[in-house]
């Protein structure tokens, strides 16, 4: 496999377990939680931190490293 490939394979996984991320904390949030609700919400929330930096490091890594299009196709958009 090519190293394209799997980046670009890692910037769809990211992508979709932000969204899950976000409508698993939409779905847990209530007014009054208790420290487990607490915990699994921070847990979710470290899911969702740790997918934004890795699509955001696979996202810079496809713009600005020579991997398949070059960066004026990214840049001119």
């Amino acid at each position: 496999m090519s190293l394209e490939l799997i980046l670009r394979y890692l910037h769809f996984v990211s992508i979709f377990a932000i969204v899950s991320a976000l409508v698993s904390e939409h779905l847990l949030l209530k007014n009054t939680m208790t420290r487990g609700e607490l915990r699994r919400l921070a847990r979710i929330d470290s899911i969702y931190g740790l997918a934004a930096i890795t699509l955001l490091g696979v996202v810079l890594t496809l713009w600005l490293g020579s991997i398949g299009k070059p960066a004026e196709f990214y840049s001119k958009n």
